[in-house]
């Protein structure tokens, strides 16, 4: 009896892997708070393009901080301005780490979902061809300071760049801010005072282990993320190299 127990078992755990719409939630802590990740646990890691990249920072969640945190299996699209008067409350000057705090938490292992498409020109619009799933590290970014701080457009934390200590013990951007053709009716994403926003950094393949943080630049403030390890090709060094020349 416990043979087939143990057969069932294992033939239930193959199926579930077969199929991605039926991904079961994962749940993690962190010691304060609980993040319920819907797109489960996945150990693909992305590539790394040939050329430098821009800084991309998909944004999960933005309210209060609960005892738990459910994260979708999709990024948020936007904090809504249209019935609330943002003008008066936002942050016009610069930040410091005292008005704004941002923490990579590379203890938790969370995962991140891209879509690969096409644009279908009968149909006029872009038909997803197939979904996967890759390694992330959550960012958890605290608004403590009395206005609303605006974090970016569309999904994702903008104004944000990784940086990585060179071999020469120099400070340097991996990669650009991310940039956008049209913000055309697009709405800003916002904190305000006591929130939190928790966004995914995508994990990529990588031969060389180097020191990391965030930076995220404000008007002429600039605030960083406690540091960290993680790993890159070390050719991406040589590309900074070649475009600081």
């Amino acid at each position: 009896m416990v043979k087939i127990y143990k057969l069932l078992l294992v033939f239930l755990i193959v199926m579930q892997s077969c199929y991605h719409s039926e991904v079961i939630p994962f749940t993690h802590s962190n010691g304060e708070f609980i993040i319920v990740d819907s797109n489960g646990i996945k150990t693909d890691l992305l590539l790394y393009p040939n050329d430098l990249r821009e800084g991309y920072f998909p944004i999960y969640y933005i309210g209060k901080v609960t005892d738990t945190i459910r994260l979708g299996k999709s990024t948020i699209f936007s904090r809504k301005t249209g019935d609330i008067d943002y003008s008066k409350s936002i942050a016009y000057e610069s930040l410091d780490s005292t008005k704004m705090r941002i923490v990579v938490d590379t203890s938790l292992s969370l995962s991140h979902a891209i879509d690969y498409l096409h644009f279908d020109e009968e149909q006029k619009e872009a038909i997803v061809d197939s979904t996967k799933i890759y390694k992330a590290f959550p960012i958890y970014i605290y608004n403590t300071c009395d206005s609303t701080i605006p974090v970016g457009h569309r999904a994702e934390l903008g104004r944000t760049i990784r940086q990585v200590k060179n071999e020469q013990g120099k400070w340097v951007d991996l990669e650009g801010s991310i940039s956008y053709g049209c913000l055309f009716n697009s709405r800003l994403l916002l904190i305000e005072p006591g929130e939190i926003a928790v966004a995914k950094l995508p994990r990529h393949q990588g031969d060389f282990e180097v020191l990391c943080r965030l930076k995220f630049t404000y008007f002429k403030g600039q605030i960083y993320s406690n540091t960290f390890t993680d790993f890159i090709e070390k050719r991406q060094l040589k590309n900074i190299q070649l475009s600081e020349q």
